[in-house]
């Protein structure tokens, strides 16, 4: 099942002003993901910073699998050397987390916004819970965001003493068309699951190119 990577570093200084020497850095490591040898099709590769804290970058990237990212990249040489020379230049790791099932292909990667959501939900409410999501998802795709704008899946690693984790990602025109949903028909029918989910955490970000 393919796996999408969503890693989070913290930069030293907002995205746009970083050193051309760490650009580069992160330049090369996508050409490198995205050249892997070992790995057919290529692995696509996306950077995005979040709108309300520049200094947080997020990469996307589509795996065959977490195991696959983990062998083919992460435990490389060259993966590893690449991360001494940014961690040397003050980037520091926030987040590495898998979504399962969840592909390129489906990832709205050239939105002009994406929004990335958070949602922990009880063990025993994952069905109810991805049940509710599909009767929004069906009601949003023929509403007010793009078709195929929605989704999501569950991370591929379970943190002790967490519920398990459900990661969405929508496709905005801006931050405030998504802060005004809110107070959509869409929005206003998931009232009925706060009891059993914890709130989320929402977070909005933008392509960026190195």
């Amino acid at each position: 099942m393919p796996d999408l990577e969503l890693a989070v570093l913290r930069l030293p200084q907002p995205a746009h002003s970083i050193s051309e020497s760490l650009r580069t850095s992160l330049r090369d490591a996508k050409d490198a993901v995205e050249s892997l040898p070992t790995i057919s099709p290529r692995v696509k590769m996306w950077y995005y910073t979040q709108i309300d804290d520049p200094c947080l970058l997020y990469i996307m990237a589509g795996w065959p699998s977490a195991r696959s990212h983990y062998e083919d990249w992460i435990q490389t040489p060259q993966n590893q050397a690449g991360m001494q020379v940014i961690t040397e230049a003050g980037v520091k790791l926030v987040e590495l987390v898998h979504i399962g099932g969840v592909t390129m292909e489906d990832f709205p990667c050239d939105a002009p916004v994406i929004s990335v959501a958070s949602y922990f939900v009880k063990e025993d409410r994952r069905g109810e819970f991805e049940r509710t999501l599909r009767v929004i998802k069906n009601g949003v795709d023929k509403g007010s965001w793009r078709e195929g704008a929605a989704c999501g899946g569950w991370t591929v690693e379970e943190k002790e003493g967490e519920d398990p984790c459900w990661v969405a990602f929508s496709d905005w025109e801006s931050k405030e068309e998504h802060d005004n949903s809110a107070e959509t028909d869409e929005s206003k029918r998931s009232e009925g699951t706060r009891e059993w989910i914890s709130p989320s955490n929402v977070a909005h970000i933008q392509g960026i190119v190195f």
